[in-house]
Parts: C-alpha cells; structure tokens; sequence
C-alpha cells in the first residue's frame, strides 16, 4: 500500500468519526432545546401567575383606599342638616360644600358608588331638594339656593335618583 492510499484511508475514518461526532452533538442539541423549551415554559408559567397576584393584590390595595374615605366624608356630613329659607347663609353654603364634595367624590371614583349610594343618597336629595326650592336670596348673598347648586352636583342628584327608582323598579311585585 502506498502513501496515497493509507492517506485516504485515514481521511475514509477521520470522515466517519467527524460524522458520528457531528450525530451526536446533533442528538444533544435537540436535547438542549427540549430542556430550553421546557424551562422557557416554566418561566412563563410563572411570570404569569406572578403578574395575576400583582393585579390581585393593586385592586385590594385600590379598594381599601377607596374605602378609607368614608370615615372622612362621614365626618363632613356630620351636622349638615336640612336647608331651609330660615336657615343662614353660612348653613347653606355648608350645605353646597358637602354636595360638591360627595359629587366629587362619586365623580372621581374616589370611593366605591354603592357605598355612597347606600350611605348618603337620602341625606344628598334631601339636602339638593331643600337648596334646589329655595328661590330667594339671603341678605348676605345675591343668590338662590337653587344658584348655588352646580353642575356636577345635580348630575349626581340625578344619578342618585335614578339609582333610587331602579331600586324601587327591581323590587316591585309584578301581578
């Protein structure tokens, strides 16, 4: 046998062996992708639950903000009675502060609307009625009760209101 052939020969098992080499890191990067796959999967299993706890945990947090103003505008109705003619200027104004702060509050979506609904519905017509059917002026200020009352706070009232006859609707009896 001459050189040439041995040469080639060599090259024939140095081929074969390359070949099986390349076989085999073949198999084990398929391997490594169906491990990769695998743990990108877990990954994103738990990013995901990771972000459903996170939205969870904002709207508790969300809710319990809301709800801790009820104790403050609680203290703000606290005195308002009914407005009347007799009723000072001082007792009215008082009394279109606190509308426009729970209108602002509802509004706002600062507090949950079925709280101030079931809390202060009555006690906000009542007082929008009695502001609304005074037509006229106090000696200190040129202005009706009716005047003092905004845009924004009528829009409650009428939203209150229509809250209020749904409720009597859902609850009628029908024969």
């Amino acid at each position: 046998m001459d050189i040439s052939n041995w040469i080639a020969a060599i090259s024939s098992i140095a081929s074969v062996v390359s070949a099986c080499a390349a076989f085999r890191s073949a198999g084990l990067a398929k391997q490594t992708i169906g491990e990769n796959r695998k743990i990108a999967e877990f990954a994103q299993g738990v990013s995901l639950t990771a972000l459903e706890s996170n939205d969870s945990a904002s709207k508790t947090a969300q809710n319990m903000f809301k709800r801790q103003y009820i104790f403050e505008l609680h203290k703000a109705w606290d005195g308002i009675c009914d407005v009347s003619k007799k009723s000072s200027a001082e007792d009215a104004l008082k009394g279109v502060s606190i509308l426009n702060l729970t209108a602002a509050v509802w509004l706002h979506d600062v507090m949950d609307k079925k709280i101030l609904h079931q809390t202060y519905s009555r006690d906000y017509i009542d007082l929008y009625n009695s502001l609304y059917s005074i037509n006229s002026s106090w000696p200190s200020m040129a202005k009706t009760g009716r005047d003092l009352l905004t845009d924004a706070v009528t829009r409650v009232f009428n939203e209150m209101k229509s809250r209020n006859d749904n409720q009597v609707q859902a609850s009628t009896i029908s024969s």
